[in-house]
């Protein structure tokens, strides 16, 4: 499932270039990505909710911990709807993520400052595509509860401190079994009626 936003480009503070500078190797390792240290902000026509559930399993949280900052960053991938269809992502600090002034306006980040390489200014129109592909349950217990085997990877990343748990769901074909109520309370059983004696 693709997801199309619009919305015209508009001048920003300067503030995240400053970061993307700063953590540009590290954001660029974290992708697998170069990324130009600087952002394109385009303003939408609806506030942009990035805890929106679609979202879930395509966002990339980088944890302070990982890179040395202060806040926490989400990343979600995107095409920019130029020739050559370029890749992209949305950026933000997760405080900005819940607390910004604007809600409308995102941030975009590729391997090139956009404005030159396609000669975009401020009022210019632009269209960005998020690939959200198939939704994939949130847990084994939905997957069985909806009677369906789900292909991904759960991929769980446990971040101390206070810092957010993030399950993301990657399609690369491996099947995952879901375990059912009773073949748990069978071994449950078993774990407990060994240790008795």
């Amino acid at each position: 499932m693709n997801q199309v936003l619009r919305g015209r480009v508009q001048a920003g503070k300067g503030d995240a270039s400053r970061w993307l500078s700063l953590f540009n190797a590290a954001y660029s390792r974290k992708l697998g990505h170069p990324i130009y240290p600087g952002s394109l902000n385009l303003a939408l026509d609806h506030d942009f909710r990035w805890f929106d559930p679609a979202y879930k399993a395509h966002l990339i949280c980088f944890g302070r911990g990982e890179y040395g900052g202060d806040r926490d960053i989400l990343f979600l991938p995107c095409e920019l709807g130029v020739p050559g269809r370029r890749k992209a992502w949305l950026w933000t600090p997760t405080t900005a993520a819940r607390e910004r002034a604007d809600p409308w306006v995102i941030e975009l980040v590729s391997d090139v400052r956009l404005r030159d390489v396609y000669a975009i200014e401020d009022g210019s129109s632009l269209e960005i595509t998020l690939s959200l592909g198939p939704e994939l349950p949130d847990s084994p217990n939905q997957a069985k509860r909806s009677g369906e085997v789900f292909q991904g990877v759960a991929l769980l990343r446990r971040q101390r401190a206070g810092q957010r748990v993030l399950r993301r769901g990657v399609a690369l074909g491996y099947r995952l079994a879901v375990i059912k109520p009773a073949q748990r309370r069978a071994s449950a059983r078993l774990g407990s009626g060994a240790g008795a004696g």
